[in-house]
């Protein structure tokens, strides 16, 4: 006797099986707000200098769960160089920085709109070293509008290695944004200059 194949559980099983192979979606999230994946400019040159996760203000973040905005929103003026501050030799990166609206997915946490901005600077060797680091914020101002801002900064720290054809890179980073439901901190744009 021949044994029917009910074709309706037959169709669920094979649903059941495409869904199960299928990668998890989570509300909210669009492809490249991970540094990890990201296309926008700065990602690659991250995941090349910090591929085991990039310092911000004193944590290290892995880069396949550090959120950035898909569309750098800064605008950087800076210059970057020696520094005599009557302590000793000293390297610093300083100048102005504009900021454009914070777009979805992602908001500030605050219910008045306002995030801290929060800025790492890097001193880059020519084979690929890091060789000093600086954190800091805007001058007089650490909270930004998620419609935009401006303010200026200095970043500045002993050194005495060379810095000419060194590269300083600069990040500016939301803190805390609301991202995917949970707030965290999130990168919003960078700056990349080469020391003279």
């Amino acid at each position: 006797m021949k044994k029917q194949v009910c074709t309706r559980c037959l169709a669920v099983v094979c649903l059941a099986a495409v869904v199960s192979l299928s990668p998890l979606v989570v509300p909210g999230a669009s492809a490249g707000d991970l540094v990890g994946e990201s296309g926008v400019w700065y990602a690659k040159i991250l995941r090349t200098l910090f591929p085991q996760g990039v310092e911000i203000h004193g944590t290290t973040y892995p880069l396949a769960t550090l959120p950035c905005l898909p569309k750098d929103i800064t605008r950087f003026s800076i210059t970057a160089g020696r520094k005599d501050i009557g302590l000793g030799p000293a390297f610093a990166v300083e100048g102005s920085i504009h900021l454009g609206k914070v777009t979805s997915p992602f908001r500030p946490l605050a219910t008045d709109r306002l995030y801290a901005l929060h800025l790492q600077a890097f001193l880059i060797a020519p084979d690929g070293r890091v060789v000093w680091r600086q954190k800091g914020f805007m001058r007089g101002n650490k909270l930004v509008s998620a419609d935009g801002g401006a303010g200026n900064f200095m970043l500045i720290g002993a050194y005495r290695g060379p810095v000419s054809g060194y590269r300083a890179l600069v990040l500016a980073a939301g803190d805390p944004i609301l991202y995917n439901h949970r707030g965290t901190r999130v990168l919003l744009g960078a700056k990349m200059v080469t020391v003279k």
